[in-house]
């Protein structure tokens, strides 16, 4: 199947329309059109390029470089246009995940003591939160289903995937006591601008589930000379919150 017919597919579901002629006038194109772009007889011209990336939510730099992919003759031009997808698209899924890094980053994770040095952080806004947790919902759910052109791992990648899934857990049972605790005047406080400031279990446990499978969405998408510095940056952010916490008396209980 033409990829021009996969995108086109995938926006049918997004659009919710049965037919291709639902489909044309949802773009506001001829159904010949459409005809040609599924059979791969015309690829898409830039407006409707834009027009599916924009309605799809997705980069347009990245149907086109998985375009230019699927038209490449040369074993060169293969190789180019897969290594530019695996780029583009690793970089759009890390920016997803950033502004969330940063602020964890920012105000290191996990507890404070005093409700006051708690409300002083400027993550309390839901709407925010919620934006930020859809749109890695998003990529977990469908990035690793869409097509990967990233290199494959080495033993060290897997390595520093497995040690940092690891020390995800161990941050997610030390967040559950901050959730129990806080509930019965511990004194104790989330600090993750993506959490509530006394956040219940299942928003712990939908938060962390979707940061172990985002993180290794975004690795397995990263080529390999962009995984290793991923991952012990990462690393290196989580196992600080990690540290921290310990620091401060929280356990890693079962």
């Amino acid at each position: 199947m033409p990829r021009s017919a996969y995108y086109l597919d995938l926006l049918k579901e997004k659009l919710n329309v049965q037919s291709d002629y639902a489909l044309s006038k949802e773009l506001n194109l001829s159904r010949a059109k459409i005809s040609n772009f599924r059979t791969g007889f015309r690829a898409f011209d830039d407006v409707t390029l834009f027009k599916v990336a924009e309605a799809l939510g997705i980069n347009p730099a990245v149907i086109q470089a998985d375009l230019n992919l699927e038209k490449a003759k040369t074993p060169e031009k293969k190789k180019f246009w897969k290594e530019t997808y695996s780029k583009i698209a690793g970089t759009a899924a890390a920016v997803i995940l950033s502004s969330g890094l940063v602020a964890n980053f920012g105000a290191i994770s996990g507890t404070s003591g005093p409700v006051e040095a708690v409300n002083n952080i400027h993550y309390a806004n839901p709407r925010r939160r919620r934006r930020i947790s859809l749109a890695a919902l998003f990529a977990v759910l469908v990035l690793p289903w869409g097509p990967v052109y990233a290199d494959t791992w080495s033993t060290g990648d897997t390595i520093r995937e497995t040690t940092w899934q690891t020390i995800n857990f161990i941050d997610y049972r030390q967040t559950l006591q901050i959730s129990k605790n806080c509930n019965s005047g511990g004194g104790l406080y989330e600090q993750n601008p993506l959490l509530s400031n006394c956040p219940s279990r299942s928003e712990v446990n939908r938060y962390f589930a979707v940061s172990a499978g985002l993180h290794w969405a975004i690795s397995n998408y990263l080529p390999a000379k962009y995984r290793g510095p991923w991952q012990y940056v990462t690393l290196g952010v989580s196992g600080a919150v990690v540290a921290h916490n310990f620091h401060i008396g929280l356990k890693l209980n079962f």
